[in-house]
């Protein structure tokens, strides 16, 4: 097929200009969809240079860290993701402490109808009204083209009907005689927008036809609720499901079972529609022409050679920082958006839609050949819900993500989570308390903070309705926490990205209880050290091994391009090297990690017949263990994703680290603090051995979003330090695979993982978390061991 410069000559000759960069920029977009590529277009001034009409836009280009120092100077990348239609143009340069490689938002070239066969994948959008007739087309097209792939909810979780729906063709409440209607959901934010609700009183009144539209009513009903029914309507569905309308807000049976059930009415229906745009819930859905207000989307376009343009969806870059109150930092909207099968989202004046399969925007022309190649991007936390492979790693991805959101009310926090653990529970045996498996209890308390942030002590208000966490939140779990936060990632289990943890033994059995003094215990489920250490012969049911044989040869092309790319870095395996690798019949396993002990699945496929949490209050764990105090220094070391403070025992030896970066606690930490610490899980870490070395000196931090002006180096500083990092490359030696196994092995010392806790009317409390070396531990602790209440 001739090229779209050809097609174009042929018609229209040849352009006036010389125009080689808008060549190279069509030619490029024009290429293939379904693997990563790049060019090279030379120095940015040399383009500007150019006698071309074309490339002034370059100098006004927006790069996502900010204003590029000596932006003339610099070589211009172009490059594009496998799977993704768009470009971007890219720079790299270093400052004093940080390497950036900052990028433009991505680009697609327009799509022109009077071209047959034309390449373009971008429309140009109508900047007052979203086109409805797109909208309207995108639930019948995905049920013709995916059938019933996007009928799976996440998990496969059992249908639920809700109480109460929305008839919007009769404009009132009522209960579908069906049993599973067809039904759409919206998710919002309230904000500070007063809602009329349904109340035990209001109930009857809204159930006669056409309520919803008197002016009593309607007036005090948000405009994102109005505009949401009207869309209902345009799409041809008859019901809609809002909280504040569809929930007896004051019947305590009807609140308390549908918010336990909240994932699972999303899951149920057809399609969300997902309103993110303004802070609260009178902002509307706009741009629907005859129903709301018009939009104002931020579309561009670039004039190229031959008539051709570029267009760029133009949002603030780098993001503004959001505020609590915006949908996407909401506790509460974090699971409707997790377990909605379908979504029309409107975001940034424009809508989306997104499925199991699909990605479909206004702005991008729709091309099946390109559609099946995309995934769709809802499911992002795939890995933790669908596989039903209970892993800690897999987890971590969800909490990470959760905990850093808002509350109105920190209590809310196990209710915002409810709907998540009640799935949770059924993927891994024995279930969740607080958020934490009781497969891997021990090892999910060292949880940790990640990088250099810090987390805040979520602290009841007493305003909310639930009155279990009325006094605190348990310090052991990270729901009592709010900020950033990780479970370990455990190389004895897993292969993965770090090379700096593993757990290898428990050492204690926990118990959930009621209060400090209760003598009622419950045990926690903890069985993952008894199928690590258990014999090879004896897997739990489902599972199968294969030996396991290392690479013979090591290099970073390897990594790079391999597809068990995690599996097969020598410093990022187990401590011992492992006799099988070990996968479940299930197909659960993610390919980019490799399994090195099995673990048991749950009972239940589904969750009929799983109850809540039935020790939801019991906030307070009890065990015995050892216990040893130590000096804490204000010395610091990072290494991948924590920062730990040096622990030294009496005579001024270093025997560990501990992270405890708390709000509440960076003022009043001392050098030579003593600190108390509890013994929680064994294993080992490469820490110490990797700061001794060297691994962490000078290491380069995250470029932050917007770098600062005095971190900035003069063009020749910046020349030297790329010399001396290029030339510092050259004298690395080349190491086999077990030579650079062995070597990993050799900075994995055994030691205690432990948490600093400090003491209140007998009850300890989490002010930190970190390790101590297997041999000073022993020496220090002894063996005698404690009982602790942790609160």
């Amino acid at each position: 097929m001739a090229s779209i410069q050809e097609l174009i000559l042929e018609r229209d000759g040849a352009p006036d200009a010389e125009c080689d960069m808008c060549s190279q920029i069509v030619e490029f977009l024009t290429g293939s969809f379904s693997r990563f590529n790049y060019i090279e277009l030379g120095i940015v001034g040399d383009r500007l240079a150019q006698d071309c009409p074309h490339v002034e836009w370059l100098r006004h280009l927006k790069y996502n860290y900010g204003t590029v120092p000596y932006y003339e100077t610099r070589d211009l990348l172009l490059f594009k993701w496998e799977n993704q239609r768009g470009a971007s143009l890219m720079v790299c340069y270093l400052t004093k402490h940080a390497r950036y490689s900052s990028s433009t938002r991505p680009f697609e070239l327009v799509f022109r109808p009077d071209i047959p066969h034309h390449p373009g994948t971008a429309r140009v959008l109508d900047n007052d009204w979203v086109d409805l007739s797109l909208i309207k087309e995108w639930p019948t097209r995905c049920m013709k083209t995916h059938s019933d792939r996007c009928d799976k909810t996440l998990g496969n979780l059992a249908p639920f009907k809700p109480q109460y729906l929305i008839d919007v063709t009769r404009y009132c409440i009522a209960s579908s005689t069906e049993d599973f209607p067809r039904f759409v959901a919206l998710s919002y934010t309230w904000g500070q927008t007063k809602s009329f609700r349904t109340t035990m009183s209001t109930r009857e009144q809204l159930e006669r036809p056409g309520s919803l539209r008197l002016p009593h009513i309607s007036s005090q009903i948000p405009k994102t609720i109005r505009d949401a029914i009207e869309l209902t309507r345009v799409l041809g569905e008859n019901w809609l499901w809002v909280d504040s309308l569809c929930i007896v807000q004051d019947d305590p049976a009807a609140l308390s079972n549908e918010l336990k059930q909240m994932h699972r009415i999303y899951a149920s229906s057809f399609v969300t529609i997902i309103a993110k745009d303004g802070h609260n819930a009178d902002y509307g859905l706009r741009g629907l022409y005859g129903i709301s207000a018009a939009r104002s989307t931020k579309q561009s376009t670039v004039p190229l050679a031959w008539d051709e343009r570029l267009s760029f969806m133009e949002t603030e870059w780098p993001n503004p920082r959001p505020t609590i109150s915006d949908y996407t930092q909401r506790m509460w909207t974090f699971q409707e958006r997790v377990f909605s099968r379908r979504c029309l989202t409107f975001e940034s004046g424009y809508v989306t839609w997104q499925c199991n399969c699909a990605n479909w925007t206004e702005h991008q022309v729709y091309n099946r050949e390109l559609d099946e190649l995309l995934e769709g991007g809802l499911h992002q936390f795939k890995p933790v819900m669908v596989p039903r492979l209970p892993t800690l790693w897999n987890l971590t991805r969800l909490v990470r993500e959760f905990n850093q959101l808002n509350l109105n009310f920190d209590e809310d926090v196990f209710d915002a989570f409810s709907g998540l653990q009640t799935h949770l529970n059924s993927v891994y045996p024995s279930g969740l308390v607080f958020g934490h498996p009781e497969l891997f209890f021990d090892i999910s308390l060292c949880w940790f903070i990640v990088s250099r942030s810090s987390v805040r002590r979520r602290k009841p208000t007493g305003h909310s309705s639930s009155s279990l966490f009325r006094h605190r939140l348990p310090s052991w779990s990270w729901m009592g926490w709010h900020g950033e936060t990780m479970f370990p990632f455990d190389l004895e289990h897993t292969s993965g990205p770090t090379s700096e943890a593993g757990f290898t033994e428990s050492i204690t059995e926990f118990h959930i209880i009621e209060s400090p003094r209760t003598a009622i215990r419950k045990r926690v489920d903890c069985t993952w050290s008894q199928f690590r250490n258990s014999n090879p012969d004896k897997m739990p049911s489902g599972w199968k091994r294969t030996k396991y044989e290392p690479p013979k040869e090591w290099d970073v092309d390897l990594y790079t391009h391999h597809p068990y790319r995690t599996s097969i870095v020598p410093g990022s395996m187990p401590k011992e090297l492992p006799r099988y690798i070990y996968s479940h019949i299930s197909g659960g396993v993610n390919p980019g990690n490799l399994h090195w002990y099995p673990v048991p699945m749950a009972d239940t496929a589904s969750e009929e017949g799983i109850e809540q949490q039935a020790y939801r209050g019991h906030q307070y764990l009890w065990f015995q263990t050892t216990q040893a105090y130590l000096y804490m220094t204000l010395e610091t070391i990072m290494d991948g994703t924590s920062e730990y403070h040096f622990i030294k025992d009496a005579h001024g030896n270093t025997v560990g680290g501990i992270q405890t970066r708390y709000n509440e606690e960076v003022e009043v930490l001392q050098e030579g603090m003593r600190i108390e610490l509890i013994s929680i899980v064994k294993g080992w870490t490469s820490v110490l051995r990797d700061y001794e070395s060297g691994r962490y000196e000078g290491m380069k931090m995250q470029a932050p979003l917007l770098y600062d002006a005095q971190e900035l180096l003069t063009k020749e500083e910046e020349e030297k330090q790329i010399r001396e990092m290029e030339n510092g490359s050259d004298v690395e030696d080349e190491l086999t695979w077990m030579e650079e196994w062995q070597s990993a092995k050799e900075k994995k010392q055994d030691c205690y993982y432990v948490l600093f806790v400090e003491r209140e009317d007998q009850v300890a409390y989490r002010k930190g978390v970190g390790f101590v070396l297997a041999e000073d531990w022993e020496r220090l602790a002894g063996s005698t061991k404690i009982e602790v209440v942790l609160g």
